[in-house]
């Protein structure tokens, strides 16, 4: 309040929650004001979440900047505080699912139709496009991929890369996904260290490691572009990727609306950090057992009454919705599809 070591002939008075000091002139018959009482604010707001506008009482985000007093109001010109329905909120959970069920947001994928108006098909689709590589991103991915397909022949004369496990089943490249490969007549792991210094040259940036299957592995990342690629090399490279890769390739090519489905369980289990898309973490899942087991699910079905993406999804979920099919050190997935797992590493 008064500042007696103040030579300057002033006396400042602090205002109540962070509304700033105020100065008044010393006269001999100043008397410091008599602040107005604190209005009584609820506890708990609704939907069981606690009011904390004196928490926030110096973020100009939550009070009005006009109110001396610096009590939460909203620019209602109303400045009695305590009868303000627009007391700030924290966003519990209960809090947010009850305004998504109101606002219904439209995500980018959705831009241009009414809220709630697609079918869960219809927007698995519109998602799938709308994460698929662009022309110019194609080109770029293309670009990528014939680099390090060089450099490895430079080491390998005889070395090419095929498509494997998840992108084999996908088709299109999609945005700000690792693209997962397989080299073929790279016998000699001799020359792996002509090659890392090789692709270290032309700008590309290594990682190496073991994949699911435990063979060497390495991903290449342009530092251009940011374009990611899994290879998989080795004498048996070939071997263990070409047969699981070619009945993706030709299961998936058919069926559009099993690869909406791939993509959007791929987005999903990598937002929460189940799904490995990099290909050498053997602690998470990997994409190509993602592949194995929607494909067991869309063969479960008769011939020709595959039903739409909407219901394939659930009918995941249904099937493997269960902790036990996510954890791939006690078992494993296998291209034979629905056969009990069995443990990995035996």
């Amino acid at each position: 309040m008064h500042n007696p070591g103040n030579s300057s002939g002033n006396v400042y008075v602090n205002e109540p929650y962070g509304g700033g000091r105020r100065i008044y002139s010393r006269s001999p018959n100043f008397t410091p004001p008599k602040m107005p009482p604190i209005p009584s604010l609820p506890s708990v707001g609704s939907l069981g979440t606690p009011n904390i506008g004196a928490m926030w009482s110096n973020s100009p985000q939550y009070y009005n900047a006009g109110n001396q007093y610096g009590y939460p109001q909203a620019n209602n010109n109303n400045n009695n505080a305590a009868l303000d329905p627009n007391i700030q909120l924290v966003p519990t959970r209960p809090l947010l699912k009850a305004l998504s069920k109101v606002s219904k947001p439209n995500p980018p994928w959705c831009v241009g139709s009414r809220a709630g108006s697609l079918k869960v098909s219809e927007e698995l689709s519109i998602f799938s496009i709308f994460n698929t590589s662009t022309e110019e991103e194609m080109k770029i991915y293309n670009q990528c991929v014939e680099n390090i397909s060089r450099v490895m022949r430079e080491v390998w004369p005889q070395a090419s890369l095929h498509p494997k496990g998840i992108t084999a089943a996908v088709m299109a490249p999609k945005k700000e996904i690792c693209n997962h490969l397989y080299a073929v007549h790279c016998d000699d792991l001799e020359g792996v260290k002509q090659f890392e210094e090789l692709a270290i040259k032309q700008g590309f940036h290594l990682e190496f490691g073991t994949d699911n299957r435990g063979l060497p592995a390495v991903i290449c990342t342009d530092c251009v572009s940011g374009v990611k690629s899994c290879i998989t090399y080795g004498p048996e490279a070939e071997k263990k990727c070409k047969g699981t890769s070619d009945i993706l390739r030709d299961a998936y090519s058919s069926t559009q609306s099993a690869r909406d489905v791939l993509f959007v369980l791929l987005a999903l289990l990598q937002q929460n950090r189940i799904l490995d898309d990099g290909g050498l973490n053997q602690k998470l899942f990997s994409g190509e057992a993602l592949a194995v087991m929607l494909l067991s699910v869309v063969n479960s079905y008769e011939n020709n009454l595959l039903p739409d993406s909407g219901r394939i999804l659930l009918d995941f979920f249904l099937t493997f919705g269960f902790v036990a099919y996510f954890n791939p050190v006690a078992s494993s997935v296998t291209i034979k599809t629905m056969q009990p797992p069995r443990p990995r590493y035996t």
